[in-house]
């Protein structure tokens, strides 16, 4: 019985690091994701050419599709960020 609870024991851990390290890489694709976003915006402010706005938009779209995609994943498995609520 008590090798039993061991094994039980020992998978509930297992089970618990993978599900941190998992919201551990979403979170910092979304932070990478927020970052890279960020920088794109400050490229389009200071874009001229008509052409090269169009693709920074585009980037920016792209950048935002993704972000939007790991949020969904975070709302899905309930992660929060510390000190918020689960993501509604």
């Amino acid at each position: 019985m008590k090798n039993i609870l061991a094994l039980v024991l020992n998978k509930l851990r297992e089970e618990k690091n993978s599900d941190n390290a998992e919201k551990d890489e979403i979170i910092k694709t979304v932070d990478s994701l927020k970052d890279e976003l960020n920088q794109i915006q400050c490229r389009l402010n200071y874009t001229t050419e008509p052409l090269l706005i169009e693709s920074v938009i585009y980037e920016i779209k792209a950048i935002q599709k993704k972000y939007e995609f790991y949020i969904k994943i975070c709302k899905e498995k309930g992660f929060a960020a510390k000190g918020f609520g689960k993501l509604s």
